[in-house]
């Protein structure tokens, strides 16, 4: 019976951890990063097209000009380049859900699938002390970038 596991979290959390155990334990596919690829492959989209508009939320002026420029192709003058990314990663998310059990981390796949029969929907989440521990081990940052 095809089981499909979406995991939500919040940054520093071990949310992708969590993740990679549950579908290890279950012996089902994992998907994170993954699916940028399978994005790209299915929408003919470049794969570094695809990371640059991964999950990665920014507060500048300028980011916000060129993520909101719209007339950018000719063909869909209403489309942003983020809506293509967005578009492309829920319909890598439909693909791979229809494929079989997996485990989905972050992505919306939680919205993506609302509806979906035998879908299981987690949150991570931690206290703000023990992310920025967990962060600080890991490296993501340089020490004067993490949020005390």
């Amino acid at each position: 019976m095809k089981k499909i596991i979406t995991i939500g979290r919040q940054f520093g959390s071990g949310g992708r951890e969590v993740g990679q155990k549950v579908a290890q334990a279950l012996h089902i596919a994992y998907y994170d990063k993954e699916l940028l690829a399978v994005a790209a492959k299915k929408s003919g989209l470049s794969s570094q097209f695809m990371n640059t508009y991964d999950e990665k939320p920014t507060r500048s002026f300028l980011y916000s000009l060129v993520m909101g420029q719209q007339g950018l192709f000719p063909d869909s003058a209403e489309t942003t380049v983020e809506q293509l990314a967005a578009n492309a990663q829920r319909d890598a998310i439909l693909a791979v859900a229809g494929e079989g059990s997996c485990v989905i981390v972050g992505r919306c796949a939680d919205h993506v699938l609302a509806g979906t029969e035998r879908l299981g929907r987690i949150f991570i989440y931690a206290d703000m002390e023990a992310r920025i521990q967990r962060i600080r081990g890991k490296g993501y940052y340089e020490e004067h970038e993490i949020a005390r």
